[in-house]
């Protein structure tokens, strides 16, 4: 059994009372575990690494959750928008500094809670680059990123290189190509 059907095992055996304290400190902005002494070199594939992982990992999903529900409703602002200079400053702890030691975990959602806060966040906001979130859209980049493979043989990427030639064909027929006609690729 792999870490996160653990986690899931043992988060539907949990009690209320540890779930609603830690929505509490959630919801005051904090996180329930402590990352401050945490580094990237502490998750998988360290050994002993999966509790770390599943730690982050959940709290990432709690930060980008909590940016999708909130950016969904009508009330939210669209963009929080602040002034180039204002964000080089250092806008309430905002920093685009790179120091020389690596960060640790806190940071790190730190710094992904505040790259949310000031861009962009509305479902109804379209322009010519950019339009509302796609949920599916999230869940096929999370599939890809944490399958970080590339496409150039079928020995590693045997799911995504067939997907790509049932598309190409998808495509080629709707344009009204035969299938000895067309050609194509995928580049991300």
């Amino acid at each position: 059994m792999d870490f996160l059907q653990q986690d899931i095992i043992s988060a539907t055996s949990a009690g209320k009372e540890k779930q609603q304290a830690s929505a509490a400190v959630r919801d005051n902005g904090q996180t329930p575990a402590d990352f401050s002494s945490i580094y990237s070199k502490d998750l998988l594939p360290a050994a002993g690494g999966e509790e770390m992982t599943r730690g982050f990992l959940q709290e990432l999903v709690h930060i980008l959750l909590t940016y999708i529900s909130k950016s969904s409703q009508r009330s939210s602002k669209v963009l929080d928008f602040h002034h180039p200079h204002q964000l080089r400053e250092g806008l309430d702890g905002f920093s685009l500094e790179l120091p020389d030691q690596p960060e640790n975990l806190e940071q790190i959602l730190v710094d992904c809670r505040d790259t949310l806060k000031y861009g962009v966040r509305h479902p109804r906001f379209f322009n010519q680059l950019s339009s509302g979130l796609d949920v599916i859209g999230v869940a096929g980049e999370w599939l890809t990123s944490t399958a970080n493979t590339n496409m150039f043989t079928y020995e590693v990427s045997p799911v995504f290189i067939l997907m790509e030639e049932f598309l190409l064909k998808k495509m080629q027929s709707i344009v009204g190509w035969s299938a000895d006609v067309g050609d194509g690729i995928f580049c991300p």
